[in-house]
């Protein structure tokens, strides 16, 4: 057990830098310095451009990396920063997710240093005691699988009896993503200091439920559906996907494919109707009518989705969802339907306003947006100090008992805001306890809770609650050109071989049809039905328009050829006659007796060509 009890008691002096506001403004340098001794180092983030040998003096060193999780912009100079000999302190599934994925984005990003990272993860889940002074409590935070927040405890107990805390929350959310708990601060814990992204998403649970209701509505149809975004994003959205069709009782095949495969089998997932094929060597493999293919990245330049969108891109049937979280370019070219969806997982601006206003801190360090958005969302806040510049310099925080304000404010202002703070805060007391009865953080994943995770349920159980599931026939084409292997569960019946393999029929090739004309009919009518209300709905675009005309055309032609089929039903039947199937390895026979060709009123010429139909138990009912 740690103990607060038995640690030396020195006072501290707390500040902090920006170190990369020019680019993603997402990483920040903490200084955490008791009296008397060398200064403690920590970065929290190592996005783009940053380099913390900027600050740290040469006799100094840094002393830990708090990597808040695996998206490759805020990891982006962590191949130089390991460097520096700092353990990487990361949740344990991020840890994981930045082994098995560093060394694939090197290969696209300018990365090093794939070894030395690996050798310097420190995974955490508990309470982590850093020094004498400081510990640190990794808490999930949305976003995405492995996001983590970081809840630093400081004790300046010598003179100020005081306990301070930051939370330095990195992307997050505060709804699950993939299963994975929102971010949520225990009662019992103030936040003192908030080093918040500020990053919000006006719509998501509108876009992420837009793209799972077309990625349903096309692939339920028949259609060959291609998703395509980043890794993380692809294990989230299969994740969505094969819980809402078990919820929804239809049978959709989820392809997972590349790095989004690899990372969805280390995280451990087990979700109903994803398949995972982290390589494969024909398309045919992964793609196909009825099936929703999931690769990245997000534009087909490179990876699986450039392999396979080059399959679909000519096939007018097929259809590519690009669901954009990084800024990539939209895919406009190809004969295929497409889509595309921003689709970055935020908290909405209300939601991140009243997350800050809850825990109300005292300072609130705004990161991971521009300065007019930092500007607009600081101007929410009266009742604490909110840091909104973008320079590199040295702020302190606090120093020996002192909150102190921005250099910015005068002297009024900020007692005025200190005040106020103090009144709202309901007198906030200090954390003076053991370590070990301080509250622990759960990271089970728990029950699927799709709802929770900001996507409409009861909306798309409305959409396809009378969806007919269309049964994919490779025998009407595919969108691989590739040679590809059949899967069993996939290939059709051959001509001449039940699936018994005991009987065959041989017919002169006359069409002939077992489906009731009325049966035909009632399904042009839902198609119709159909029709009209893609019309009036306020989500069709230009390529559902599209798909309409294309659809009404296919009808016209539907029609017309059901109302010549009483006059073909009306014709006699061929003539059938029964074999007996007799199979050596490849080689399959049909021995017919003399007498059964006697009524056929053609011709069966030695070595000629015949078209042989495959009457099952079912067909001959």
């Amino acid at each position: 057990m740690f103990n607060c009890g038995t640690r030396e008691r020195v006072s501290v002096q707390i500040s902090f830098h920006h170190t990369n506001p020019a680019a993603s403004h997402d990483s920040t340098l903490l200084k955490i310095t008791p009296r008397n001794k060398d200064p403690y180092w920590y970065l929290i983030d190592a996005g783009e451009s940053v380099s913390p040998t900027a600050f740290i003096g040469s006799e100094e060193s840094l002393d830990g990396v708090f990597l808040t999780h695996a998206h490759s912009d805020h990891y982006a100079s962590l191949g130089s920063v390991v460097s520096l000999d700092a353990p990487v302190y990361v949740s344990p599934p991020t840890g994981e997710i930045l082994q098995q994925a560093y060394g694939e984005a090197a290969r696209y990003r300018d990365l090093v240093n794939a070894d030395e990272i690996a050798e310097s993860l420190m995974p955490i889940e508990a309470w982590t005691e850093l020094t004498d002074d400081i510990d640190v409590l990794p808490i999930p935070a949305g976003h995405t699988p492995g996001a983590t927040a970081f809840l630093f405890r400081i004790d300046d107990l010598k003179a100020n009896t005081e306990t301070v805390t930051i939370l330095a929350t990195g992307d997050f959310t505060l709804r699950p993503a993939a299963g994975n708990p929102g971010l949520t601060i225990p009662d019992s814990i103030d936040i003192d200091i908030l080093i918040a992204n500020a990053s919000t998403t006006p719509d998501f649970s509108e876009e992420l439920s837009g793209a799972v209701e077309t990625i349903l509505e096309r692939a339920l149809s028949g259609a060959t559906t291609l998703a395509a975004t980043g890794a993380l994003t692809g294990v989230h959205l299969a994740y969505v996907l094969g819980h809402l069709t078990e919820e929804l009782d239809r049978s959709l095949p989820i392809r997972l494919v590349g790095q989004a495969a690899k990372l969805y089998a280390t995280l451990g997932y087990d979700v109903p109707s994803v398949s995972l094929h982290p390589e494969f060597e024909h398309t045919g493999e992964v793609l196909g009518p009825g099936t929703v293919t999931v690769a990245g990245p997000e534009a087909p330049t490179d990876g699986s989705t450039k392999r396979l969108f080059g399959v679909i891109d000519d096939d007018p049937d097929a259809v590519f969802v690009q669901l954009l979280t990084s800024g990539s370019e939209r895919v406009e070219r190809g004969a295929c339907a497409t889509h595309h969806v921003e689709l970055s997982n935020h908290p909405s601006e209300q939601q991140f306003v009243e997350f800050v206003r809850d825990n109300l801190p005292r300072h609130l360090i705004l990161k991971h947006v521009g300065t007019e958005r930092r500007r607009a969302v600081g101007s929410e806040f009266e009742n604490l100090l909110h840091w909104e510049n973008d320079d590199m310099d040295a702020h302190t925080l606090y120093d020996d008992g002192q909150w102190l304000a921005p250099r910015w404010l005068d002297d009024g202002t900020a007692t005025r805001i200190q005040q106020r703070n103090y009144r709202e805060s309901d007198v906030r007391m200090p954390i003076d306890q053991p370590l070990a009865e301080l509250p622990t953080i759960s990271w089970d994943r728990g029950r699927p809770a799709l709802d929770t995770e900001g996507l409409v349920v009861a909306d798309l159980q409305d959409a396809f609650a009378s969806t007919e599931l269309h049964q994919p026939s490779y025998q009407n084409g595919s969108a691989d050109t590739e040679n590809a292997e059949d899967h069993p569960a996939e290939k059709p019946v051959d001509a001449g071989e039940t699936e018994s393999g005991e009987s065959a029929s041989v017919s002169d090739g006359t069409e002939s049809s077992t489906v009731p004309q009325t049966e035909l009919l009632d399904r042009l009518d839902a198609i119709e039905s159909t029709l009209e209300e893609l019309r009036t709905r306020s989500t069709v675009e230009e390529t559902i328009e599209s798909g309409v005309e294309s659809i009404e055309t296919r009808v016209d032609t539907l029609e017309t050829a059901i109302e010549e089929l009483p006059e073909k039903l009306a014709d006699d039947e061929p003539p059938t006659v029964t074999a007996t199937v007799l199979r050596q390895n490849d080689l399959v026979l049909f021995r017919v007796a003399p007498e059964e060709l006697a009524d056929v009123q053609a011709e069966v010429p030695h070595e000629s060509d015949i078209e042989l139909a495959v009457l099952t138990d079912a067909a001959e009912e």
